[in-house]
């Protein structure tokens, strides 16, 4: 998958914190209705898509319906970025988990990697799953921690495919095969953390390249010593949202809310939000975060 941009991108996210404006069309449920429409249908020639009520859609594709709802996407779209962002969010999901697109993508082992997902997208996406009646639909999941799932995936040029237990007998591959050759295919595009920078004064560091996969090396504590003996330990993490992460070093009470605060506005702002917990890093793997936990690191 691509990344987007960077430091500077987010910090006018965060600059820009305040109640937007609509104006114009955007506030316009048909107007915001038929933009999603022709974004579904350009991605997916063979959809039909009906709006059986204005704040929902239908989406017919080989004979299964998918109803999405519109409130959220009229939410985000009184910011025309966030609309943007929103209905091309929108249009992945729908592709990933009905099912759909062009159809003929190959499933090959190399292209195995792994997303995270809060626990209300994992649940959505298993119902939605769940109105096809074919066999083997079920995802290729697991906990991480906190209310973060791991969610395995077929990574593509223009997108993700998740892998549903049905694509194992594809791949040749058990399912703790497939998630093993996920994770060793992550930790190799990302022999180390993405590079990092601090946000103004505040002693929170965020990757300062908008990466896709920014999240998903929760998975790989090995990758965040060097950071954690830079930074100072406790390393408090938060992952707001799949492409960008935060970390303090120490527990210092101004660093933690600083690190709350940016986590929270991210989470909000962002179209692929995960959690606002924090979470505090170990040479095993990550858990919940409390005040005056400490690691065995100092």
């Amino acid at each position: 998958m691509r990344n987007r941009g960077g430091l500077a991108l987010l910090m006018v996210t965060l600059a820009a914190h305040a109640p937007a404006r609509a104006g114009g069309d955007e506030r316009d449920p048909a107007f915001v209705a038929d933009r999603l429409r022709r974004a579904i249908q350009k991605e997916i020639p063979r959809a039909k898509v009906t709006t059986p009520e204005p704040m929902a859609m239908d989406v017919e594709i080989d004979g299964r319906t998918v109803r999405l709802g519109l409130d959220n996407l009229m939410r985000r779209c009184a910011a025309p970025p966030e609309c943007d962002a929103m209905i091309g969010s929108l249009v992945e999901s729908l592709k990933q988990t009905s099912g759909f697109g062009s159809g003929n993508e190959k499933l090959e082992a190399k292209n195995l990697r792994l997303t995270l997902h809060d626990r209300e997208w994992l649940d959505a996406a298993t119902r939605q799953l769940g109105r096809n009646a074919s066999p083997g639909t079920k995802l290729v999941a697991e906990p991480l921690v906190a209310d973060l799932h791991v969610v395995y995936v077929h990574d593509l040029p223009r997108g993700m495919r998740l892998i549903q237990e049905r694509d194992l007998k594809t791949l040749g591959l058990d399912a703790a095969r497939m998630k093993q050759i996920a994770r060793r295919n992550l930790g190799a595009q990302f022999p180390a953390l993405p590079a990092m920078e601090e946000v103004g004064n505040l002693g929170v560091w965020v990757n300062s390249v908008d990466e896709d996969y920014a999240a998903s090396l929760l998975v790989l504590p090995e990758l965040w010593a060097p950071l954690a003996k830079k930074l100072g330990r406790p390393l408090v993490v938060a992952a707001p949202v799949r492409n960008h992460f935060l970390a303090v070093g120490g527990d210092a009470e101004e660093r933690i809310v600083a690190l709350r605060r940016l986590a929270g506005i991210i989470f909000e702002e962002d179209s692929h939000p995960l959690t606002t917990t924090l979470l505090e890093w170990t040479p095993t793997g990550f858990r919940v975060w409390s005040p005056g936990s400490r690691d065995g690191g100092h």
